[in-house]
């Protein structure tokens, strides 16, 4: 019963300490990682949103308005005309 309090449990609780030191530290590593990959892709996001909205600005205000159609119709007793006229 000796060498098992002596030698093993001192053994056994310096093996698990470590399991746990390097278990920790990976979770560690892997918080970092994750926090960086987030941070990038929010910035590339944003990045992204604020060229999307200058385009927008940017053909809205480069943008051609619509030609206007006027129709006009003259009936007359024997057929019926209609012109077009663009605005």
């Amino acid at each position: 019963m000796l060498g098992v309090e002596k030698e093993f449990m001192p053994w056994l609780m310096d093996s698990v300490d470590a399991q746990l030191t390097s278990a920790v530290i990976s979770r560690q590593m892997l918080d970092m990682i994750i926090c960086d990959v987030v941070r990038s892709r929010t910035e590339q996001y944003s990045q992204l949103e604020t060229a999307e909205m200058n385009r927008s600005l940017t053909a809205d205000q480069t943008e051609e308005p619509s030609p206007v159609v006027e129709m006009t119709t003259v009936e007359n007793e024997d057929d019926h005309q209609a012109s077009f006229t663009v605005l």
